[in-house]
């Protein structure tokens, strides 16, 4: 990991998203009202249409988790495909790939210093839904294993859909359609399945880290067989992602696409 993450090219890189947000503040705010409020206009309309008696219990609180799983996992995948996109068309891509470092190097490091803001975007849009819905979760600093496999798996979401970029450039039909799909991967319950299904299940990418997190904040248990399937899954999906960008990357600049848009 320690090639694929030089501590400086990580500050550097968090440093221009400290810079971004301080000159742009109110999008931050906005962006944080917007995803809490549009959760609980999805829990009116459910508590509406199944009456005023309803319970949710549990399973609301496991529609919580599910839901800022995904939020934190779109947040990661989407950088890098519109981070590349963004340096393609301002014709400055092919000054990133003459820089000492390489160009998966540069995108890990500024997608690492995004996800280090969208944790604490994340973790304020689960406060006010909790607020608002009335949903309890269980804190614990074991959360944390589970969220680095669906941010190692997120990374490796990122470098495939980035890998498209070099060759489709416009990639943003696919982005909006891939992160309604992952809702899927996010909420499916394989930790209620059987074992073999479990594991089975455990190959769509993020789910068996959404899995560990339910069992952890909802029951407040601690499944080691799910943490480790959630980090196993993140190297698998980081490690094939960012082969293929680099496979991808070769191919651009064999026929001399990188600069196009």
């Amino acid at each position: 990991m320690k090639s694929l993450f030089p501590v400086s090219l990580f500050m550097a890189e968090f440093k221009r998203r400290w810079s971004l947000m301080k000159a742009y503040p109110a999008q931050e705010i906005a962006e944080v009202i917007v995803l809490a409020v549009f959760f609980y206009m999805l829990f009116l309309g459910a508590k509406f249409m199944a009456g005023p008696t309803a319970n949710f219990g549990e399973r609301l609180d496991a529609i919580v988790v599910g839901y800022v799983v995904w939020l934190l996992m779109i947040s990661t995948y989407s950088g890098i495909a519109t981070a590349l996109y963004n340096e393609s068309v301002s014709g400055t891509v092919e000054q990133l790939m003459m820089s000492p470092h390489r160009l998966t190097r540069i995108l890990f490091a500024r997608t690492m210093a995004d996800v280090a803001f969208s944790l604490g975007v994340t973790f304020i849009v689960a406060t006010l839904i909790m607020l608002l819905t009335g949903s309890r979760l269980i804190v614990s600093p074991l959360m944390a294993i589970p969220i680095l496999g669906v941010i190692l798996a997120s990374t490796g979401l990122g470098f495939i859909v980035g890998s498209l970029v070099f060759v489709f450039k416009q990639v943003r039909t696919v982005q909006m359609v891939l992160q309604f799909t992952l809702l899927f991967s996010v909420m499916v319950p394989i930790e209620t399945w059987p074992k073999a299904a479990g594991l089975a299940g455990s190959l769509l990418p993020v789910s068996p880290g959404a899995a560990s997190l339910r069992i952890l904040l909802v029951n407040g248990q601690f499944d080691v067989f799910f943490a480790v399937l959630a980090i196993a899954n993140g190297l698998l999906y980081l490690a094939a992602g960012t082969w293929l960008f680099r496979k991808m990357e070769a191919r651009a600049k064999q026929r001399g696409m990188v600069g196009h848009y």
